[in-house]
Formats: C-alpha cells, sequence, structure tokens
C-alpha cells in the first residue's frame, strides 16, 4: 500500500521504483509478485501524474500498479458493482495477504509527521520509509522500518523488504516480535485518549443547542 494523495512532494514515483526492484527479484525467484496499491487520483495533480504513469508504464509495472482514485470514509459497492474499500479495510488486505506499506516523501522537509509508518506499525506489517527531517523525532531512531538513504539504496530496501514481508507471512517470531514493538510505540506517540476527551466535550458543548 502506499497511503498517499498523488502530488509531488510525497514521492509516489520513489514507491513506483522500488516497487518494481521487488518485482523483479520476486520473477527472478520464481515466487508471486504483490500489486502496489496507491491511495490517491490521478486527477490532483495532472502534470505530475503524467509523469507517474509514463515511469510505471516504462519500467513494465502498469499490470501491477493499481490507483485507488481516493479511499472511501467506509467500505461500499460502487455504481458498477466493485468493491471500495475504506483505509481500515486495505490495512487488514495488506496485512492478510502478507503485504507492507510504502512511504516514500521526495522532499526531507515537507512530510510534518508521515502517518504511513503508523499505519504500517498500526497494522503490524512492514514498512519501507524514505529519509525525511521528522521521521525519527516521531518514530524514534532504533525500528524495523526499511530506511532508504538515496536512489542507491533502492536494491537493498527492496531485498530487505521482501524477506521481512515473507518472514511476517510464514510467522517469524523475531519479525512478529519487531512489528508488535512498533505498534506499542506508535500508540503510546498518537494516544487516542485525548482526541475521546475533545470530542466527547465538542459533544457536551453542541448538545444543548440541538436539545433547544
Amino acid at each position: 500500500l502506499v497511503p498517499v494523495r498523488v502530488f509531488r512532494v510525497k514521492g509516489v514515483e520513489i514507491s513506483v521504483s522500488l516497487f518494481e526492484r521487488m518485482k523483479e527479484i520476486c520473477v527472478a525467484r520464481n515466487t508471486s509478485v504483490p500489486q502496489l496499491l496507491v491511495f490517491g487520483s490521478l486527477d490532483e495533480d495532472p502534470d505530475y501524474a503524467g509523469e507517474l504513469v509514463s515511469l510505471v508504464s516504462g519500467l513494465g509495472v502498469q499490470d501491477d500498479v493499481v490507483f485507488l482514485d481516493g479511499v472511501p470514509l467506509s467500505s461500499h459497492k460502487d455504481g458498477a458493482g466493485r468493491w471500495r474499500l475504506d483505509e481500515v479495510d486495505l490495512l487488514r488486505l495488506c496485512r492478510a495477504s502478507g503485504g507492507a506499506i510504502l512511504f516514500t516523501p521526495s522532499t526531507r522537509g515537507v512530510e510534518s509527521v508521515g502517518l504511513g509508518p503508523a499505519l504500517a506499525a498500526i497494522a503490524e506489517v512492514p514498512c519501507a520509509i524514505s529519509d525525511y527531517a521528522c521521521f525519527e523525532d516521531i518514530y524514534g531512531g532504533e525500528s524495523s522500518y526499511v530506511r532508504m538513504k538515496g536512489k542507491q539504496a533502492t536494491t537493498e530496501a527492496a531485498v530487505e523488504l521482501l524477506a521481512l514481508m515473507e518472514k511476517n507471512a510464514r510467522g517469524d517470531l523475531r519479525v512478529r516480535e519487531l512489528l508488535r514493538s512498533e505498534k506499542k510505540k506508535v500508540m503510546h506517540s498518537f494516544d487516542p485518549e485525548p482526541w475521546r476527551l475533545l470530542i466527547r466535550k465538542m459533544t457536551l458543548a453542541v448538545t444543548p443547542f440541538e436539545r433547544s
């Protein structure tokens, strides 16, 4: 999964390049090739989207990359009877199928937090990231995330991520424990209780007006 919108700073092209190397390795090993699901729509930034489509075609992964055209708030069937999955169900699908998350912003100082690694932690799946400024401030320096630093790291990251995916899929105890540890850290950093309290206060503040 690539849980970002299709804008240049989100670096979807980096995810596509990483995925192409993963596919190449899978084909060489005669193992199944995953699909790359990009959350965003190609209509959001037409110029960048055109470059992205050309890259996908040029790398020969056009049959393996799916642009989801946005992710709905809740899963449902569209007018053509096709399922549109929400973020939660996409994460469940990722976990059940032995998948991973790619989060690869192309500009170090743009992403304020970057929820891709947090989503990976919550779903307990591996994650590969490009280098961005505040990652360690939020997620720490020691983690199971595959770190990409420079274009030369693409092959190494592809090999490392595929190894984590394979081990996680077969229940490797060490990898599972690493992923559970990431989840604990993220749940501590993104404690939902303050948000629950805020929503309760807002509800109490609004309710009297609704009753009147």
